[in-house]
């Protein structure tokens, strides 16, 4: 069921919630060719942001140059090394001041009604996160291995991943930050201690998100390590519990 009419039922009209304000966190480690068409996604939303937090996660290519044109929109925080995804999205949310914290990948691209979509979903009782629908694109050129590059990879998916979610600023303090150990999917494992503590996702049934696919892609790591760090995940959240 679409969102307006989600809104109609409990009441709502399918507006801008005009009292929340929102922070968008961008981490970039070594994306400078990208980052600025996501910067740009998000400053040609319908809903205008509060404010942009990159978060530079001791990037070592041209990411100073490539944020230089945008620099009177955002807002850069520094690691001195690389720490990881999950450590930069950390550092955004520590810092964020606005009610609502939205996470935006630095190589992918924002539907223009991301924003407006996600702030309507909060009008709804009892919602503290919300995600919704990504679609895989391949960048031009690019040779990816087949597991990624597959015709029905390419179609609008509902997706687990933090490059779709929005969080009330306050919700991190009842489900924690993102465990900085995990090299990847630490945005699973966030989502599997919220469902544990009895909380799911608001899922907005629209597109969102267009992920970019390529060669550099952190999602490209060894695939016997990338079940071994998912195994982890599964292990930690759900043995404790049996």
């Amino acid at each position: 069921m679409k969102l307006d009419k989600i809104l109609l039922i409990f009441g709502a009209t399918p507006m801008i919630n005009a009292q929340l304000k929102i922070s968008v966190i961008i981490p970039v480690y070594n994306q400078a060719k990208y980052i600025g068409e996501a910067i740009e996604s998000i400053l040609c939303q319908t809903k205008t942001v509060d404010e942009i937090i990159v978060v530079n996660d001791g990037s070592t290519d041209q990411l100073t140059s490539a944020l230089k044109p945008y620099k009177d929109f955002i807002r850069i925080i520094s690691h001195a090394s690389n720490a990881g995804v999950a450590a930069a999205r950390n550092t955004g949310i520590k810092n964020a001041i606005c009610d609502v914290i939205l996470f935006q990948d630095a190589d992918d691209i924002s539907e223009p009604n991301r924003v407006e979509l996600c702030l309507s979903a909060f009008l709804i009782p009892d919602v503290f996160y919300v995600r919704g629908m990504l679609q895989n694109f391949v960048e031009p050129g690019q040779l990816l291995p087949k597991i990624l590059a597959d015709k029905e990879n390419l179609i609008p998916i509902q997706s687990p991943g933090s490059g779709v979610l929005a969080v009330k600023n306050t919700f991190f303090k009842q489900i924690g930050l993102f465990d900085e150990s995990l090299i990847l999917a630490e945005d699973i494992d966030w989502e599997m201690r919220a469902k544990f503590k009895g909380f799911k996702p608001y899922v907005i049934d629209e597109l969102l998100v267009k992920r970019r696919l390529h060669a550099n892609n952190i999602s490209n790591i060894d695939l016997k390590e990338a079940t071994e760090i998912r195994l982890r995940i599964f292990r930690k959240n759900l043995l404790p519990r049996k």
